[in-house]
């Protein structure tokens, strides 16, 4: 396992504080959720009495309305029948009790006998095919409708109707009054809001008959979302959770209206019902947290006592290992530590004794190649003023000699001479033509003339050529000379060190090809000669010292070039001379 993904002692000290306060992390979670579970509790227990509490409003309103009409349907003139000798108080009830839009007498048939409205009156056919109506005469007694849009008022309202007997006792007519929706507004505004909540009071059918938010436009209308009415429909009480009309997500109760039939569902959000859940879970983990960080605090602090003396041991490793030893490690922290800190002291100061003796054998090794390198230039100098020295011997002197002895021979080969004679020195003349292109070819290679007057690439392209005319081998020549021709002594070296490569491929590659390149990048030149040929081992043979590989590796180093040799059996070979073409 890697040190980096080991647990620091720091991280280690915190878990176990984790690890100690998790049983009282448990315990606190288990009280917050146990608080929860109360505080929902109720909040269903406050709904449910809230829909109880408007439920029974509703009731007494109910119930008052009953008696209101109970006492009109037993006075005698409304049992009379007669709608000659209508009920003064039937006319005057409508602008006493503002509880009514209108109230009247009718026949079961749907006759109108006392009907009191300004609006107009529904003729006997519509009336029966009224559902309010059809419920009034199926059911003796009192009797509240559904919430209905009444024609001759343009409004919503709800039907309160009771059963009027003849004088011979039998039900005989109905007494009817109509309430508009707008009065629910009145009846529930004397009860103790609970905070967010809303009130909704719904028929039998379904339909809004009253909305604590946006009353006016709901009501009448089917809740598009049945869900929640079909709910409290189908059951007498009870809670139930889910979103209202508006997308808010509350808690409900429901509670029935007896004498109606009519629900009352109150819903408060879940958001302000899990208001208490959420003051209790902030304070349970604000007590937690002040106690975990207090221990976190504790057990950081233990860590730090023993992490910083190790801390600033490892610094001290890394500067060791860059090659600082001079500050010494003070001992700190507890007694393990501070020991290693006295023996990681004593261990610096050997290896600085060590690294001061490496340092000084590294200086004079550095002195030493400074001198053989400075042989090398002045050996391959020296090389080179030696070629000049005896191209210029053989121009001068062998030159000139072979020069004199082809004129002598010319002046014989005009004399009289027998033919024996004539043949022998045409012979001699020969023999001396050849002796003199054989020193001519010896002349060039020694100093080539087409490297001081044209340039390393025109040198490389004529040693190509001629290489190519006396080998059979093709050799291409690539690239360009550079913006600032080269010094002198590196081109001598680098065309140096293309004659060796070539003479190598000539002598042991069995190449049909080489090539020759040469490329400059900013302030880098890259020389390289490669050929199809067999290939070698590079390494092994360097490491014999074969002559021309140290030829051409001595002269690199002359220049401040690095040559690299790559080559395997049969992938032929490439000799590599990279410098600084500054």
């Amino acid at each position: 396992m890697s040190a980096r993904r080991r647990v620091t002692i720091r991280i280690a000290l915190l878990l176990l504080a984790g690890v100690v306060m998790l049983p009282f992390l448990v315990m606190a979670a288990f009280t917050v959720y146990r608080a929860g579970q109360q505080a929902e509790a109720l909040a269903h227990a406050a709904v449910l009495d809230a829909a109880y509490t408007r439920a029974q409003m509703i009731e007494s309103e109910l119930e008052a309305m009953r008696e209101f009409l109970d006492a009109i349907a037993e006075r005698p003139q409304v049992r009379s029948l007669d709608p000659s000798r209508c009920d003064p108080l039937l006319q005057e009830l409508r602008s006493i009790d503002s509880r009514v839009a209108n109230i009247g007498l009718r026949t079961r048939a749907g006759e109108s006998m006392c009907l009191q409205s300004a609006e107009g009156v529904l003729a006997a056919a519509e009336i029966r095919e009224v559902e309010w109506f059809r419920e009034a005469i199926a059911v003796e007694g009192f009797r509240a409708s559904n919430a209905f849009s009444a024609k001759t008022l343009a409004r919503w309202v709800v039907a309160f109707s009771h059963t009027v007997r003849g004088p011979s006792g039998a039900p005989a007519a109905v007494l009817s009054a109509a309430m508009p929706l707008e009065r629910f507004a009145e009846w529930l505004s004397r009860g103790k809001p609970l905070e967010g909540a809303v009130t909704l009071v719904v028929d039998r059918a379904g339909a809004v008959m009253f909305r604590s938010l946006d009353n006016r436009a709901w009501l009448g209308k089917k809740v598009p979302e049945r869900e929640l009415i079909d709910r409290a429909l189908s059951a007498v009480d009870g809670n139930y959770r889910a979103r209202g009309l508006d997308g808010v997500e509350r808690s409900y109760g429901f509670a029935t209206v007896p004498s109606a039939g009519w629900k009352i569902i109150v819903g408060i959000p879940t958001e302000v019902m899990s208001a208490a859940v959420r003051r209790q879970i902030v304070e349970s983990v604000l007590v937690w947290g002040v106690l975990a960080l207090l221990a976190c605090a504790l057990a950081f602090g233990i860590a730090r006592s023993i992490s910083g003396p190790i801390r600033n041991l490892r610094e001290r490793i890394r500067a060791a290992a860059e090659g600082d030893f001079h500050l010494p490690l003070q001992p700190r922290g507890p007694a393990e530590v501070a020991q290693l800190s006295q023996e990681f002291n004593r261990m610096v100061a050997a290896r600085r004794d060590v690294e001061a003796d490496l340092k000084r054998s590294l200086e004079e090794r550095t002195r030493q190649q400074g001198r053989l390198h400075g042989m090398t230039r002045r050996l391959v100098s020296l090389q080179e003023k030696e070629r000049r020295d005896i191209a210029r011997e053989l121009h001068d002197r062998v030159g000139q000699n072979l020069a004199s002895l082809s004129i002598n021979l010319a002046r014989l080969r005009t004399e009289a001479a027998g033919p024996a004679g004539a043949a022998r020195i045409a012979d001699c003349a020969a023999l001396v033509e050849a002796t003199g292109l054989v020193i001519q070819d010896v002349l060039t290679e020694l100093k080539p003339p087409m490297l001081a007057s044209y340039g390393l690439l025109d040198a490389l392209r004529w040693h190509a050529a001629e290489f190519s005319r006396r080998t059979g081998i093709a050799v291409e020549v690539e690239g360009a000379e550079p913006a600032e021709r080269l010094d002198p002594a590196t081109e001598m070296a680098l065309f140096r060190i293309a004659q060796g490569a070539l003479n190598n491929v000539a002598q042991h590659a069995r190449a049909k090809r080489a090539w020759i390149s040469l490329e400059h990048t900013g302030r880098r030149l890259r020389f390289e000669i490669r050929d199809d040929g067999e290939g070698f081992d590079a390494e092994r043979a360097l490491a014999a010292g074969r002559w021309g590989l140290t030829s051409m590796r001595e002269r690199a180093e002359a220049i401040d070039g690095a040559l690299r040799i790559e080559s395997s059996s049969g992938a032929g070979t490439r000799v590599i001379v990279e410098l600084d073409a500054a």
